[in-house]
């Protein structure tokens, strides 16, 4: 046997399912993503929402998908869900400040002006130009 080459030892030869098995899952996610981004362009924001709604299943962390989907939440009129949403995005990515602005938005639309106004502030402090 050639120096320095080593046989798979058993605990390697059970992750070669699992590192194959991730490898072809981000694939299809990023598909996913960018399905979803390509019908948000488009103005097809169910068809958006459907993709979105896949990427959560597989990648509940997914900031833009979180974001997207609090969005079409929050348009209609589903507050509390569009906070969930936004909120996942914004543990997931805190310093986003699309997602932190559009979180205050929905806080003021549910007249949660308190909260809002906090958020808003904190975004000013970030850039009060």
């Amino acid at each position: 046997m050639p120096t320095g080459s080593r046989l798979p030892t058993p605990r390697h030869v059970g992750l070669l399912p699992l590192a194959l098995a991730l490898a072809f899952a981000v694939r299809p996610l990023a598909a996913q993503l960018e399905a979803g981004d390509a019908a948000w362009r488009d103005g097809r924001h169910d068809d958006a929402r459907r993709a979105y709604e896949q990427v959560l299943a597989t990648d509940p962390a997914s900031v833009r998908a979180n974001y997207r989907l609090g969005i079409l939440a929050s348009w209609a009129n589903r507050l509390d869900s569009a906070l969930v949403l936004l909120r996942r995005a914004r543990r997931a990515d805190p310093a986003d400040p699309d997602v932190r602005f559009t979180e205050a938005q929905v806080l003021s639309w549910a007249s949660r002006y308190d909260e809002a106004i906090a958020k808003f502030d904190s975004l000013i402090a970030l850039a009060p130009y």
